[in-house]
């Protein structure tokens, strides 16, 4: 039985260990900034992804650069949040000595502040694919994996 509580401890350390880890690597994929001058921002990125394979205008453009701007707030105030958030979890978690009730707490706040960074970046995608018109969607839709998943260099 006492071995049972004790690997059960573990497990939810464990879990809990691997959303904080989830959350610092988002976010360090989504505010990653280059490392020097020959690589170009993500926004960059973004908006030559969506002049040259999805075929916006200036005008598209201009909604994007907008509604980026929105977005990097609305991130930045998260990322604070869960900073926040991830300090509070361990100074609960060591009052408690590591209760399994906090350990579940710290678990479920996790969760959910990765819940709503998710959706925040999700959210944000399905803003951009709004602003495509209806021939230029297809080409967002199967281009934006590609996108996050393709490393470029300016040239």
């Amino acid at each position: 039985m006492m071995f049972r509580q004790t690997n059960s401890k573990f497990l939810i350390l464990l879990v809990a260990i691997l959303a904080l880890t989830n959350m610092v690597l988002l976010g360090i994929i989504i505010f990653q900034k280059p490392h020097s001058h020959a690589k170009i921002s993500k926004k960059e990125r973004m908006q030559k992804f969506l002049l040259n394979e999805v075929g916006f205008n200036k005008a598209q453009l201009n909604s994007y650069d907008s509604l980026y701007k929105t977005h990097e707030r609305s991130m930045k105030k998260l990322m604070d949040s869960l900073r926040n958030g991830s300090n509070e979890n361990f100074s609960v978690l060591s009052e408690s000595g590591f209760s399994d009730s906090a350990v579940q707490e710290a678990v479920s706040r996790s969760a959910a502040q990765n819940v709503r960074m998710g959706k925040l970046f999700f959210e944000q995608l399905n803003q951009i694919r709004n602003i495509c018109n209806n021939d230029q969607k297809p080409r967002f839709d199967t281009g934006i994996a590609k996108f996050y998943f393709k490393k470029e260099k300016s040239k």
